[in-house]
């Protein structure tokens, strides 16, 4: 009775904070973006008043620009934007509030659990679940622009050094891509806002912007400054294209070498499960006892917390991103 009546508080208490937060999170998108201008049909967005050096024909480009404009949303709402997970904030806790309902009421049929443990496990699981997922599908959506990224640079210098033009460039380096690749995607979808009125220099540093990559902004930059000072553009991307090979195969041997402690732990854990397996077909009233006594039950409880926690430790201290 105890444990069912903390567990409702909790939920109530839970599904109250999502109300809340969904009311601060309207507010805080007015304040955001109310004052905002946004962007245009022709693609130009919302300028400050100010000029530099006196002269009113000096056209900003620091006001507003996509980059800025998407680093002004919160760590979770740019997590979501990776993932490629259409739901607000708001949304996203109330499914975490759903997901630790669902493992809490799934226990209640375990009898004679601790309530501190059954809290812990559904409340920690919850969050662990849908967190999991959005750091999953952020993978793949990472992994997938970065098996096409380095061939996809070397493609477009070599066919700027041919002479082909900027857009044209990006277009027919895209076009050897598989017709299911994410880069291509973005590509294409960069193209057609140029299509419909959009400023060059918007559509270029609009560019993959909800893909969690650490040489975009350095491939957006290089594009950008090329047309504004001029240089050779095609230089600097075959420099960067070297990087992110170099990143791509340290990245692959960092995995490897992580692969190798998380298995060490599973191998461990599995270790531990035949051995009491063992135990238990050769001396059953061994493992039944423990069982059976309410304080035995108890450790049995706390011993599946810690390997759970041991197993998640593992995957953040290993959780190396390059």
């Amino acid at each position: 009775m105890l444990s069912s009546s903390a567990g409702l508080a909790v939920i109530l208490i839970g599904v109250g904070a999502v109300g809340l937060t969904l009311l601060l999170d309207a507010r805080s998108k007015r304040a955001r973006f109310g004052g905002s201008k946004g962007f245009r049909a022709n693609g130009s967005v919302g300028r400050s008043s100010s000029t530099i050096g006196g002269s009113s024909d000096v056209q900003s480009q620091e006001a507003v620009t996509p980059r800025k404009r998407f680093s002004r949303l919160s760590g979770l709402e740019r997590r979501l934007k990776y993932a490629r997970v259409n739901i607000t904030p708001s949304q996203f806790r109330l499914i975490i509030v759903a997901a630790t309902a669902a493992i809490y009421i799934s226990l209640i049929t375990i009898p004679r659990i601790n309530t501190v443990i059954h809290l812990i496990i559904a409340v920690w699981g919850g969050s662990l679940l849908v967190n999991n997922y959005i750091n999953r599908r952020t993978k793949i959506q990472f992994d997938a622009f970065d098996r096409d990224f380095a061939p996809f640079i070397m493609a477009f210098v070599g066919l700027l050094k041919s002479g082909m033009n900027l857009m044209a460039g990006m277009e027919a380096a895209s076009e050897r891509l598989g017709p299911d690749s994410l880069l291509r995607m973005e590509v294409v979808r960069m193209l057609e806002r140029l299509r419909f009125g959009v400023n060059e220099d918007f559509a270029i540093g609009s560019f993959a912007e909800s893909v969690d990559h650490p040489d975009i902004e350095l491939f957006v930059q290089a594009m950008l400054l090329s047309k504004q000072v001029g240089g050779s553009l095609s230089n600097t991307l075959e420099r960067l294209a070297r990087q992110a090979r170099r990143r791509a195969q340290f990245r692959l041997q960092a995995r490897a070498a992580v692969g190798q402690q998380r298995g060490s732990v599973w191998a461990i854990l599995v270790i531990i499960a035949l051995v009491q397996t063992l135990l238990y077909f050769q001396m059953p009233d061994v493992i039944l006892a423990g069982l059976r006594s309410d304080i035995g039950f108890v450790v049995w409880q706390v011993a599946f917390l810690i390997a759970w926690f041991a197993v998640w430790l593992i995957g953040q201290i290993t959780n190396i991103k390059v």
